[in-house]
């Protein structure tokens, strides 16, 4: 059994915190080399190697548009007859609470870091304003969110087999250093750990920084506000959520807090592809990786080719007036020169056709891995017959539909975990329209 109140408890729990997350520096690393490749040579300052043809970007692209289009709609069915009005009632509140935290652009970024790495989705209750249910005596009120953890501040039990069974997982972000230190809510001992941010603090191979000039001759900066990084630490058995200083030697929780959601976390988790064993899953993407850089590889040493080709008029020593009467010569114009073997036109260099057939069987493999992604993005006809391109349409609707399940499952998750606030919610009153029929 945890005690928070434990100060030794505690110090176990951050450096097993911050063991975890070293260990995840491999992980964090591959997704910025990814998000590199994906973002591109033309993306700030981003130090990658030219790329003709980005098909990561691409099928990245298509990807969302296929599993994250538009704002999800909920259904909620019942069999009992006496409380549809009510059931209709909450399907549209929840309907409008998901369009006005505009949930799909959520849920798009939820998508895209689960191509890339693992999307984490925190979700959980937010002090809001104050609602006065009795006139004179207000009452605080707390509001749902649903934000996507950027992976460089995500850590968890990385000694766990699977989700499952992970003891801890929690993110890192930034709190208002003289706001916390000014308060009363917060334990003296828990205060003294915070520090203020500063920029040689931070990470310098994170994704957050691709394409921002970065370097240690930079000059610090007087931030308006200071800041401070804490730990949200969620313990699922305990269903306890512990707010902890970013500091080695933090012994002591800035706050405690009971979860009581319908999940074992705040911490929504999407994964598409799981490796036996491990927990952390294999990303999409890193399939797709090499696939890209051997086939802009080729591509830029077919460029080069191509740059280096050229049209030479050679001609025998001694025969420069024969040649140059060849160069002055217009289209179709009868010349006399001396021996018209003399001067001929040669062609160096050019785009191997070797080269060529083979960057078009990369380029065919590629779609093959990423799910014919030439098909599922529309990108032409994939057949002879309009009868044989809608057979294969439907055939590669079922490769894609594994990973929109994936997604339609998380979602259903957060949407639970939004109902459950909302029928519980004991402040707030929610107001909406709906149809009705007749």
């Amino acid at each position: 059994m945890f005690d928070p109140s434990d100060p030794q408890q505690v110090s176990r729990l951050n450096k097993a915190v911050r063991a975890s997350y070293r260990k995840m520096e491999s992980f964090r690393k591959q997704r910025t080399d990814l998000i590199r490749e994906f973002s591109g040579p033309y993306y700030g300052d981003n130090s990658v190697e030219e790329q003709p043809v980005n098909m990561l970007a691409l099928t990245v692209d298509i990807y969302l548009m296929l599993l994250a289009g538009s704002n999800p709609q909920v259904i909620l069915p019942t069999w009992r007859q006496d409380i549809l009005p009510d059931i209709a009632d909450l399907e549209a509140i929840v309907n409008r609470e998901l369009g006005e935290m505009r949930f799909d652009k959520t849920l798009r970024r939820w998508v895209q870091e689960a191509i890339f790495c693992v999307g984490i989705l925190k979700c959980g209750l937010v002090d809001g304003d104050y609602v006065e249910l009795v006139p004179g005596e207000p009452m605080p009120a707390q509001n749902y969110f649903a934000e996507v953890v950027d992976f460089d501040d995500f850590v968890y039990d990385t000694d766990a087999s699977s989700w499952e069974r992970i003891t801890f997982l929690g993110d890192r972000y930034q709190v208002d250093y003289d706001a916390i230190m000014r308060s009363d809510e917060f334990p003296q001992a828990a205060k003294a750990s915070l520090k203020v941010y500063e920029l040689q603090d931070q990470e310098e191979d994170r994704a957050s920084h691709i394409g921002i000039e970065q370097g240690i001759d930079q000059q610090q900066e007087e931030s308006f506000i200071r800041k401070a990084n804490v730990w949200d630490i969620c313990l699922p058995e305990e269903k306890l959520v512990l707010t902890i200083a970013d500091n080695p030697g933090a012994v002591v929780p800035l706050k405690v807090v009971e979860w009581s959601g319908t999940t074992t976390s705040p911490y929504h988790v999407l994964r598409f592809l799981d490796v036996p064993g491990n927990a952390m899953p294999l990303a999409p993407g890193a399939l797709l990786k090499s696939l890209n850089r051997t086939l802009n590889a080729l591509y830029r040493k077919m460029v080069r080719q191509a740059n280096r080709q050229k049209s030479l008029a050679l001609y025998r020593l001694g025969q420069q007036d024969d040649a140059k009467r060849i160069q002055e010569a217009s289209d179709g114009e009868l010349i006399g020169i001396n021996d018209p073997s003399s001067v001929q036109e040669v062609a160096f260099g050019g785009a191997s056709q070797e080269n060529l057939a083979f960057a078009l069987q990369i380029r065919q493999t590629f779609g093959e891995v990423a799910g014919n992604i030439d098909a599922l993005g529309g990108l032409g006809p994939q057949a002879d017959t309009a009868r044989q391109d809608a057979m294969l349409a439907s055939t590669v609707s079922k490769k894609a539909a594994k990973m929109s399940l994936v997604v339609v499952d998380a979602t259903v998750e957060v949407v639970k975990s939004l109902i459950h606030h909302i029928v519980n919610d004991p402040v707030r009153t929610y107001t909406t329209t709906r149809p009705i029929q007749g």
